[in-house]
């Protein structure tokens, strides 16, 4: 996707943040139905030279599920409602999905994530102290929503990452999508945009622009 990652979840599923289909975070955009006008393109890396083979692009032709309110909050513990499933034209050839983790994430669980970053070609972030911080749990009495959790993490991350597969650095299991962060630039004083850097216990250490990166499990 031009402005997202994803993840495939089954040979003809794709899995991603509700934003990157909402126009606008709207979620009246966001809900099962036929979907137009976007691709699935695997194999985007340094060596590929923006030529991709037929069995590396894919329509996503049809909404499974999607649900966006990033207003979906609890006291003072906000837990963010973001994600989508699609279905591809076909199934996906040459590639293996991912598998889920089955269990809630635990503070402590090692992480990496892979995507687009900045739509750049896909990185690959290493688990050296990336780590989960916090979980925030849906709660009980939700019918839609009582397994939703928010992990909150210190993944390096950027726009365009959106929709990436967030994974356990143990068991290469998928812990879930990432929908959130803080800050990715800042301007110097002569005007040039440079990343912006954060604690690795952005959390503790109340740093601005640096709320942690939030994966929806």
């Amino acid at each position: 996707m031009a402005s997202c990652s994803g993840t495939l979840i089954a040979p003809d599923l794709w899995a991603t943040a509700g934003h990157c289909i909402a126009d606008d975070d709207s979620a009246g955009y966001c809900r099962p139905g036929v979907l137009q006008g976007y691709k699935v393109v695997f194999g985007f890396t340094d060596g590929s030279n923006n030529v991709f083979p037929e069995d590396d692009v894919y329509d996503a032709n049809r909404v499974v599920h999607c649900v966006v309110d990033d207003s979906y909050c609890y006291g003072h513990d906000g837990v963010t409602v973001d994600w989508a499933v699609l279905r591809l034209d076909r199934q996906v050839v040459g590639r293996t999905p991912a598998t889920i983790q089955r269990r809630v994430a635990r503070v402590g669980d090692p992480l990496y994530i892979v995507g687009h970053p900045s739509g750049l070609p896909r990185k690959y972030t290493s688990q050296d102290g990336a780590e989960v911080l916090q979980i925030r749990a849906g709660p009980r009495d939700s019918r839609d929503h009582a397994n939703v959790h928010t992990v909150v993490t210190n993944l390096d991350s950027f726009s365009g990452n959106s929709g990436s597969g967030v994974f356990n650095g143990d068991t290469n299991e998928m812990v879930g999508i990432l929908v959130e962060g803080g800050e990715d630039w800042e301007i110097t004083a002569a005007g040039c945009s440079v990343a912006h850097t954060c604690h690795m216990d952005p959390l503790r250490l109340h740093q601005a622009g640096c709320p942690g990166e939030e994966v929806v499990s």
